[in-house]
């Protein structure tokens, strides 16, 4: 409920977006800030909320008038945007940018709040029939495991880890950290093996059942990624040319990640590079997992639906013994990687830096007994 899936909008809010689309960029604004204005790509205002009802219940107070949010796709731009006084605070998990903001930190310059025991970087594969880039329909080859497993097969993970993570990032397996108590030992991530992969579009395009799926004896596929960022055209140049290589027609397209985040709920995508699975208790994954959320809108964005799978989750919905709930995460962690919806690249690192002007970043109290929110967790302080 403290999420955007639980989120409950103003009905009036709604209902005046419904006479003026222009009023869906204003939102209401009712905890310790509230909206002033927002002019799209370039700058939001949120000011001091003075009624708010937390200072009451805390005990405490909103410090500052104002906070300006700024949208700089480019990391590059917006880490020496943070390094030269121009921003007071910025987040990032590009490793390029990592490296810098942690030898600033060294230097005495900043203070970073690092995490990477939340989300997981990987490649999403969509499986149904008719799951397609909406400007552009084709026929989703991904609805056939044996297609899915050859990509799986075809993705150059440890070059990923290398040149895009520059090492600097966890390489991962499944969807937990080693560093988790829900982390199952033995889980390995397919991968790095093209001729494997070859052997299989072999296979797959010479079967009469199969073989409209592709080209020239390639599988025809398209891939989505966001647009406008240097980190996102490297990544998708390098998953594309290994995929090319070991026998895929890749058709690229890009777009804003507002929309590429409303087509992925709405089905309109085939592959693309995704973060997920960041929640404290991994019972709340059971809502991008479930049977029971593919619909028009789904939040199983690769709209798999596995029965087993959907028994393991209610099993540890169930329970409240630790040991039962692992064993039933194991579960479902093995028919993740057997599904091939997903290939997990890196554990995302988040890191939020900070001028050292700025004061307060783990102090917020939870509870009004004085218990302390966690600090950080994907890229959210």
């Amino acid at each position: 409920l403290t999420t955007q899936l639980g989120m409950i909008p103003s009905p009036t809010w709604l209902a005046a977006i419904a006479e003026n689309q222009d009023l869906a960029q204003q939102p209401v604004g009712t905890g310790p800030f509230e909206y002033e204005s927002r002019v799209q790509d370039d700058k939001t205002v949120v000011v001091r909320n003075d009624d708010w009802w937390g200072n009451e219940h805390f005990g405490t107070e909103t410090y500052l008038d104002a906070i300006e949010f700024h949208p700089v796709p480019n990391t590059d731009t917006r880490t020496t945007s943070l390094t030269t006084g121009s921003f007071d605070a910025s987040h990032t998990t590009v490793a390029s940018s990592i490296q810098r903001v942690l030898d600033e930190e060294e230097a005495g310059n900043l203070r970073n709040l690092v995490d990477d025991t939340g989300e997981e970087t990987m490649v999403m594969i969509a499986t149904d029939p008719t799951a397609s880039d909406a400007a552009e329909p084709r026929p989703n080859p991904f609805q056939f495991i044996k297609a899915r497993r050859a990509l799986t097969l075809a993705t150059p993970r440890q070059r990923y880890v290398t040149l895009i993570g520059l090492d600097e990032l966890t390489e991962a397996t499944h969807m937990f950290h080693p560093s988790q108590s829900w982390y199952v030992e033995g889980i390995e991530q397919e991968g790095d093996d093209p001729d494997a992969a070859r052997a299989i579009v072999e296979e797959f395009c010479a079967d009469p059942s199969t073989a409209d799926f592709c080209t020239d004896g390639k599988i025809d596929m398209q891939y989505k990624h966001v647009g406008g960022s240097q980190v996102q055209d490297d990544i998708a140049d390098l998953l594309t040319g290994a995929w090319s290589d070991a026998g895929f027609n890749v058709n690229i397209t890009n777009t804003k990640q507002d929309t590429y985040i409303s087509e992925i709920a709405l089905g309109r995508f085939q592959v693309l590079l995704w973060r997920q699975f960041g929640q404290i208790d991994p019972g709340n994954e059971s809502v991008f997992l479930a049977c029971g959320s593919i619909d028009v809108l789904s939040t199983n964005f690769p709209r798999l639906c596995d029965p087993e799978r959907d028994a393991a989750l209610q099993a540890q919905r169930e329970s409240t013994d630790d040991a039962e709930r692992q064993e039933a995460w194991a579960d479902i962690v093995r028919s993740i990687n057997e599904a091939y919806t997903y290939v997990f690249l890196t554990h995302t690192k988040w890191v939020n830096s900070y001028d050292t002007s700025v004061k307060g970043l783990c102090s917020a109290p939870a509870t009004a007994e004085g218990d302390l929110q966690r600090c950080t967790i994907n890229g959210q302080t």
